[in-house]
């Protein structure tokens, strides 16, 4: 049973990836000066534009209109005459910067923050946003330096130390990266992001303050699927399996019945640690219905048919398992045992 083990690792490890990305982008500490709705419409903004051009405002609100239609270029032509009217107005340009990198322009949002650093030296949030910059593309001693410039200028910004401990993480310097990020949330107690990381890092290390991290997380995001999934995880590697079935569950029940890889691991609970092949079997069949090239979810379930000696589905998913994916190891290694067994 090891190499199921290892898959259901290798999955973990895929469910956190791709949940992680989908949370961040409604993370619950985000940048200050990051726009709202516009309470105008088009009509009225082209009205009140007419009537007076040199309101720098009325182009800003017509901006976040175009990104409602994720019209970024017009958005971003909007944002520049703003600039132009009024030079001195720093989340202008931040707001610009940003428009930047959303439409993939990460060069013209690093021109954008040096001219609003060229204006107003003191802007927090434009430094921190180029120390990001430089993270994102790897250039950490650069970053860095622009965390500490931000540090400087205001020490209680919580996003200078969750930076800071993402780039201790990257460059392999664990308790460090720890400590900024319990900085994080002692300077913003709901910074989700820093106590998902710090849920992870305590986890790798077996270390049961994950757990506290991760109730932390989902005291900010209560329909946070990752936090929950991740608690979870944390439960079903630590032989708390029943905790598991019961973060599992909340998932299922109050946020989302239709992930497949949440069925999957309630079947691998059932089938590893209890050996409740039926209850395995129905996880699984679930993960099959929202998921029909499920692989492993085909030859788990073929493992307990096997095991409850219903050989002939068993060879039914082991066979479906090749189908899907042709050489299929764990599969071949199923009929091949069944073929010994000559049901």
């Amino acid at each position: 049973m090891n190499k199921i083990f290892y898959l259901f690792i290798a999955l973990f490890a895929f469910l956190i990836s791709s949940c992680g990305s989908e949370q961040r982008n409604t993370n619950q500490s985000p940048e200050k000066n990051q726009a709202v709705d516009s309470v105008y419409n088009f009509d009225e903004l082209a009205f009140l534009i007419r009537k007076d051009p040199h309101d720098a405002k009325l182009f800003v609100e017509r901006a976040k209109l175009y990104v409602k239609q994720n019209n970024f270029e017009e958005a971003i032509n909007d944002i520049e005459i703003a600039t132009k009217i009024d030079s001195l107005n720093s989340s202008y340009y931040i707001h610009l910067a940003d428009l930047y990198l959303k439409s993939g322009k990460s060069g013209k949002s690093k021109e954008t923050l040096e001219r609003c650093l060229k204006f107003n030296p003191q802007t927090v949030e434009a430094m921190h946003r180029l120390a990001n910059l430089y993270f994102y593309v790897r250039e950490y001693t650069k970053s860095m330096e622009w965390l500490n410039k931000t540090q400087e200028a205001d020490h209680n910004y919580a996003q200078i130390y969750f930076t800071k401990g993402m780039i201790y993480k990257e460059t392999g310097d664990t308790s460090m990266a720890i400590r900024n990020f319990q900085i994080a949330v002692e300077k913003e107690p709901d910074y989700y992001d820093s106590y998902i990381l710090l849920g992870l890092l305590y986890a790798d290390k077996k270390d049961s303050l994950a757990i506290a991290y991760y109730q932390n997380a989902i005291r900010i995001i209560p329909t946070s699927i990752e936090a929950h999934y991740n608690l979870a995880m944390f439960y079903q590697l630590n032989a708390y399996e029943n905790r598991a079935i019961h973060e599992y569950s909340i998932i299922l029940n109050e946020i989302d019945s239709l992930q497949p890889n949440i069925y999957f691991n309630l079947g691998y609970i059932y089938m590893q640690y209890s050996n409740e092949y039926k209850k395995a079997i129905t996880n699984y069949t679930n993960a099959i219905r929202l998921n029909e090239t499920y692989v492993p979810a085909y030859y788990n379930r073929g493992y307990c048919y096997e095991q409850l000696r219903i050989y002939n589905l068993a060879r039914k998913d082991y066979k479906k398992s090749l189908e899907i994916a042709e050489n299929y190891e764990l599969a071949i290694e199923g009929l091949n045992r069944l073929d010994r067994l000559n049901p």
